[in-house]
């Protein structure tokens, strides 16, 4: 019994460290109008999130992007986008347990759908520095996350 609760606490602390609210700062690298989704997701939904089609995703009435828990904002301009760490969609996200934060960014132009589609971003939460905001540029042709993330390769990423 003693060696049970010893290896529950040695296993207990060796987890993946805890996701936090962070700020999100989208910085337009483009002229182009732009909508973007955060999106927060847990580790059983990134399989899902990593394989869809962003050009059915960004299709009208899609359901995979109507049913999302999401923000959408909107960049057009110069004009750097805030998005709240105090925000409830937090809230919500954590409450399913999410540890990731899905950008989706509707940029112009043709792209090859798949799992390494530049409009797609997954961020490991953990990853961020606990008072650091995201700062994430949201280019001509890709999504590009500018804040530098921790290595997290021992820790389940």
């Amino acid at each position: 019994m003693g060696c049970s609760l010893f290896i529950a606490a040695f296993l207990a602390g060796c987890g993946t460290p805890p996701a936090t609210k962070h700020a999100v700062e989208l910085v337009p690298r483009t002229d182009a109008s732009v909508e973007v989704d955060l999106v927060g997701a847990t580790a059983s939904d990134l399989p899902d999130w990593k394989a869809y089609s962003m050009n059915k995703y960004w299709q009208p009435g899609d359901p995979m992007r109507r049913d999302a828990e999401k923000v959408t904002l909107r960049i057009d301009g110069k004009e750097t986008k805030q998005f709240a760490p105090n925000d409830p969609i937090w809230d919500k996200w954590f409450a399913r347990q999410a540890t990731y934060l899905v950008v989706l960014a509707h940029l112009p132009g043709d792209f090859q759908d798949g799992p390494t589609d530049p409009r797609r971003k997954i961020v490991p939460l953990a990853a961020i520095e606990k008072n650091d905001p995201l700062q994430i540029e949201i280019q001509e042709r890709r999504i590009m996350v500018v804040t530098p993330l921790k290595n997290l390769k021992n820790a389940g990423y």
